[in-house]
C-alpha cells in the first residue's frame, strides 16, 4: 500500500511540474502567416490552377528582409477552399516600421505583384492584422470574421 500511495505522489508531482510554463516563448508558438488567393478573370471565372491561367510554376515568390529580396522559405502551395482553387502565400516575418512586411510575386508573363503585411509580433507569435495587395487593402482582422482569403483579378 505504501508503495501505491509514493507511486501516486511522485505521478502527480511529475505531471504538475512539468506542465507548467510560465515562459511562453517556451509554452506556445501561434503562427498566422499564410493568407489564400483566388486570382480570376474579369468576368469573375476562377483562373487559379488553370491551363491558361495563374498555376503554381509559373510564379516565384520573394520577402523583403533590408534592402535585399530574397527567394522566400515558405513557398505557396495550393489548397482547396469549397471546391475552389486558392493559392495559399506565405507572409514574411522580416517587418520594417510599424510591423509591416513585404512579399513580391513574380509571375511568368514578366510583371510582378507586392503584398504588404502588417503584423502583430509577440515572442515567438506572429498573426496578420492587415494585407495589402499591390498598395489596396485586400484584408483587415478587425473587418473580418473570416480567414485570411481574397480574389485579384488578372
Amino acid at each position: 500500500m505504501k508503495i501505491k500511495i509514493l507511486l501516486f505522489l511522485l505521478t502527480g508531482a511529475f505531471i504538475s511540474n512539468s506542465c507548467k510554463s510560465d515562459d511562453t516563448d517556451t509554452c506556445c508558438v501561434n503562427l498566422e502567416m499564410d493568407m489564400d488567393i483566388r486570382f480570376i478573370n474579369g468576368s469573375g471565372d476562377n483562373i487559379t490552377n488553370q491551363e491558361d491561367g495563374i498555376e503554381l510554376r509559373d510564379i516565384a515568390v520573394y520577402n523583403k528582409e533590408g534592402e535585399d529580396w530574397v527567394v522566400s522559405s515558405n513557398q505557396p502551395i495550393l489548397v482547396d477552399r469549397e471546391n475552389e482553387d486558392y493559392i495559399r502565400i506565405f507572409a514574411s516575418d522580416y517587418t520594417f516600421t510599424d510591423q509591416i512586411s513585404e512579399t513580391r510575386i513574380d509571375f511568368e508573363d514578366g510583371t510582378t505583384d507586392y503584398i504588404k503585411t502588417q503584423l502583430y509580433k509577440n515572442g515567438k507569435n506572429s498573426i496578420i492584422l492587415k494585407v495589402w495587395y499591390n498598395d489596396v487593402l485586400e484584408w483587415d482582422a478587425k473587418e473580418s470574421d473570416d480567414d485570411r482569403y481574397f480574389d485579384i483579378e488578372k
